[in-house]
């Protein structure tokens, strides 16, 4: 019936044959590919011949249980495949792709994507990242650490944080004497998350007398957001910073762990200027993504500014990705804004770190 001339076509002998399109996709589909794609186009009018359309679907999703081999429906234009069509094939384990040329783009960057990964899994002495996602129910019962906490557990990975101590209201004078001025003043606990909004925080404390009365401010502040204060932590102040930055990690629904790196402080929701990185990353990389930020001009001295340590915020953003390969069964998401950068030489320090578990 039909000529063997077209190897992609597998010609309409057995359109509406669902046992012979089973078999032939099947057939198809055992091969050394790396993945099989199904040009489709939905009709766009009702008629009593679209079962056999859908039909065609059921088949390739068959073929690809049977087979295992990574599946792929394409339609030539965007609109030739329906949202319910959509919903159907990622229920069923294929993936819908809407225009030609749109389609085989996303293809080749998964395909290199998968390659890179490949390559940066393999050169770990362990392997990281294997574990599933946490599911939303999980994340949900999730708890986060306070900010010494997570300090400590982020220095244990090589990220420099400011000299500190915690406690309570009466032992932080003593404390501050022992660090030296100007400090800073904090409450401790997983419920200050936003320190700054309930009046946690107090900056550039210069002798005993002014840490016992931010003490003192702090906890009747944090009294109107009904909540008390019992411990504290009190660091040496950072001076000298030419920029700062936010280095973030995250889970991506579709592909897992993403570093986050961008303007930080103030500037975050100010100027929205982020770049995403996934996770296993190197230097290289790393180097690019603070290359493409706008607050990139800051850290090359910006109005007789001097230029910020680059190669210490790359180390920084590394021991991130390090204690994130280390503790990703676990971890929600992790945020460490801002990251103060000082002058070439001098380093950076994390003013401020936060850390989610589930």
């Amino acid at each position: 019936f039909g000529v063997v001339s077209n190897p992609f076509d597998y010609n309409t002998r057995i359109w509406g044959r669902l046992e012979e399109l089973k078999r032939c996709f099947t057939t198809a589909m055992e091969g050394t590919h790396d993945a099989a794609f199904l040009i489709y186009d939905h009709p766009t009018v009702e008629a009593a011949e679209v079962d056999e359309w859908v039909m065609t679907l059921d088949a390739f999703i068959t073929a690809h249980e049977t087979t295992g081999m990574p599946a792929f429906v394409i339609c030539t234009m965007t609109e030739l495949l329906p949202a319910a069509m959509r919903e159907y094939l990622i229920l069923n384990g294929i993936v819908p792709l809407q225009g030609f040329d749109d389609g085989l783009y996303a293809y080749a960057m998964a395909a290199r994507y998968h390659r890179i990964r490949g390559e940066q899994l393999a050169s770990l002495s362990v392997p990281r990242f294997a574990t599933p996602p946490i599911d939303s129910a999980t994340a949900r019962s999730s708890a986060f650490l306070d900010e010494w906490d997570s300090k400590c557990r982020l220095r244990g990975y090589g990220l420099a944080v400011p000299a500190g101590a915690v406690g309570s209201a009466q032992e932080l004078p003593k404390m501050a004497d022992e660090l030296g001025y100007p400090v800073a003043v904090k409450a401790v606990g997983a419920e200050f998350i936003h320190k700054s909004d309930m009046g946690a925080v107090a900056l550039n404390l210069h002798n005993a007398a002014e840490v016992a009365a931010a003490v003192e401010r702090i906890s009747i502040s944090v009294q109107a957001h009904k909540v008390t204060v019992e411990r504290f932590l009190v660091e040496r102040m950072v001076a000298g910073c030419v920029a700062e930055l936010i280095i973030g990690v995250n889970r991506d629904e579709q592909f897992g762990p993403a570093l986050v790196i961008g303007a930080g402080g103030i500037l975050v929701e100010l100027l929205a200027d982020s770049v995403s990185l996934l996770l296993p990353t190197d230097r290289e990389a790393v180097h690019r993504a603070l290359g493409s930020l706008t607050a990139v001009k800051l850290l090359q001295g910006f109005r007789g500014k001097p230029p910020g340590d680059c190669e210490a915020v790359v180390d920084a953003v590394m021991a991130i990705a390090s204690y994130a390969d280390a503790n990703w069964d676990q971890l929600v998401e992790l945020d460490v804004n801002p990251l103060m950068v000082l002058p070439v030489g001098q380093g950076v320090m994390a003013a401020d770190a936060l850390i989610r578990l589930s």
